[in-house]
């Protein structure tokens, strides 16, 4: 399979994240605006494929996909599929609150990560860790990656790496079977839809103030 390189071509999955990873550090280079084929391919075309894969009569879900502002790029370029039910602030969804399906990508738009997160926000470390080992007692997570220090999110300000639950990760090898990174996010939806009452209960449960 050959590269994307126009971005109305990138419908699937695997063509949006070829681009990003052959493609997406050009335009890091640069400041950020709307007009960079990065920031349109995050807002339209990996917004639409995520929302024509999870959305349906009987759910419904919030793609919330961040790449910058003001002219800067966010450190670590997410999409995060949000629910009401589990991440409703004042405004609306919000990737601070609750828990998640998210994909990550690399600081060097190398790779990218199917992830399952709570919200990190203004969390301290040890207030991460402790919510994500009661949440990893539930005992669901045996497909998935546990081991988050492999991410390759540079020095992580946002602490993604200890909001992670579990993750799988994907390389350019990994992107012409289109049909298993759709099949993997129907999963991990779907281990999200059975499970997410319990992971959002241990996730309230564990979350301390005071960070201790």
């Amino acid at each position: 399979m050959s590269g994307c390189f126009d971005i109305d071509d990138c419908t699937t999955l695997g063509s949006i994240f070829r681009f990003i990873i052959e493609h997406g550090s050009e335009s890091l280079c640069n400041a950020w605006s709307k007009k960079q084929p990065l920031m349109v391919l995050f807002r339209d075309n990996l917004t639409y494929c995520l929302d024509s894969l999870v959305n349906s009569s009987e759910e419904h879900y919030e793609i919330v996909c961040k790449t910058g502002y003001c002219g800067s790029w966010c450190n670590i370029l997410y999409a995060a599929i949000l629910s009401k039910k589990y991440s409703w602030m004042i405004k609306g969804c919000s990737p601070s609150k609750g828990v998640y399906p998210c994909y990550l990508f690399a600081k060097d738009l190398s790779e990218v990560y199917l992830t399952y997160m709570v919200a990190s926000g203004d969390k301290y470390e040890n207030t991460l860790k402790r919510i994500i080992k009661a949440i990893r007692e539930l005992g669901v997570f045996e497909d998935y990656d546990l081991d988050a220090s492999q991410m390759k999110l540079g020095k992580d300000p946002h602490k993604y790496r200890f909001a992670t639950i579990c993750f799988k990760k994907y390389t350019v090898n990994d992107l012409d079977n289109n049909a298993r990174l759709e099949k993997d996010l129907q999963n991990l939806m779907k281990l999200h839809q059975t499970y997410g009452d319990k992971v959002f209960e241990a996730y309230a449960l564990n979350i301390n103030p005071f960070g201790v």
